[in-house]
């Protein structure tokens, strides 16, 4: 709830108006309109989200890896990177 703003001590809706609301969002094709919004938003503050995984909506940054080649053979070999 708080990762859409959400305010925590309104009313919510009824779990018939939800599923309700979500059969009229497949039927409609709305929801993958919504999907695309959102994963543009991410997209913009940085983040990538993937096919097929489940995340609790705690993002963390990571920085990525630009590991030089040698590290990366070493690695392979399984050697440690430094």
């Amino acid at each position: 709830m708080r990762f859409f703003a959400f305010d925590l001590v309104a009313s919510m809706p009824s779990l018939c108006m939800i599923r309700h609301y979500r059969k009229w969002l497949m039927q409609s094709g709305t929801r993958e309109c919504l999907m695309e919004a959102f994963d543009r938003k991410l997209l913009e503050q940085g983040y990538l989200a993937m096919g097929g995984q489940i995340f609790d909506a705690t993002l963390i940054p990571a920085p990525k890896q630009c590991n030089p080649e040698k590290e990366k053979a070493a690695v392979k070999d399984g050697k440690s990177a430094r």
